[in-house]
């Protein structure tokens, strides 16, 4: 054997021990096909999504969610708000619903206080203090985001984060200064309804699979006039803040996974 036929022969081995440590899967692949058991191509093989056996906590699924809330812009009124949120998932990421909430309580706050301690006894009888009697709007929620974290090292919490988008209508009383309850200028022109539009965002996080606790901020923007004492001001665009706590029922409870 000549000098070339060996250095040939040495080539020929180096080629093929390097494929060999370039696919170490290669033998196993071989010995379980010799055994008769069946490999699963990847995703990325057989043109199938990355992820796959995917949870869709929301696609094609009714939603109801009682819900209590609070308002946080009334300058004058803390107004609790206590309602519900019913809706149908269209898919796992578009959904529409309705949402209405009645005002329960109002709690004065600190400037109303303030207010009310300084001002003299004219001046209140020509004051009116806003609240909210009633919400309700027809919504439209996007979900961009959605995933799963680990809480304290023990249990998978899945969630979603969810925007909103709607029309609605915002139902307001007013409560006069000098609390004789008497209608003047200043109630009139603070009570009544008025069409507002609606934006918020919010967060689920799911207890099991039909079973969510749901946090979110909606923001009603609707047209109104500043009363100040007897004179009351051109209408202006104004936003009444609502952040609401929840939990949510899914049906049907049983969810739905992807391929």
């Amino acid at each position: 054997m000549n000098m070339k036929t060996i250095n040939r022969f040495i080539a020929l081995a180096v080629i093929t021990l390097g494929g060999v440590l370039l696919t170490p899967g290669a033998a196993q692949a071989q010995e379980e096909a010799a055994n008769g058991e069946y490999l699963q191509p990847s995703p990325l093989e057989d043109g199938g999504a990355v992820v796959r056996r995917k949870l869709l906590f929301r696609s094609t699924r009714f939603e109801a969610a009682p819900l209590v809330g609070f308002t946080l812009a009334d300058p004058f009124n803390r107004n609790i708000i206590a309602g519900a949120n019913l809706g149908f998932h269209l898919t796992n990421s578009f959904g529409i619903g309705a949402t209405v909430g009645a005002g329960v309580v109002s709690r004065p706050t600190s400037l109303r206080t303030n207010i009310e301690d300084t001002a003299s006894s004219d001046d209140l009888a020509n004051i009116a203090f806003s609240k909210v009697n009633f919400l309700a709007s027809v919504e439209g929620t996007y979900v961009p985001i959605f995933g799963k974290f680990t809480f304290l090292n023990r249990s998978i919490i899945n969630y979603d984060l969810h925007l909103i988008v709607g029309a609605g209508f915002v139902g307001r009383g007013a409560e006069s200064g000098d609390g004789t309850g008497a209608t003047t200028a200043a109630t009139d022109a603070l009570s009544g309804g008025t069409a507002a539009g609606v934006v918020g965002v919010g967060g689920r996080f799911y207890a099991n699979d039909f079973v969510s606790i749901n946090l979110q901020v909606r923001d009603y923007i609707f047209s109104t006039s500043e009363v100040s004492l007897d004179t009351i001001g051109e209408p202006e665009l104004r936003n009444n803040l609502m952040l609401s706590v929840g939990a949510s029922l899914f049906f049907p409870t049983a969810v739905k996974v992807s391929r």
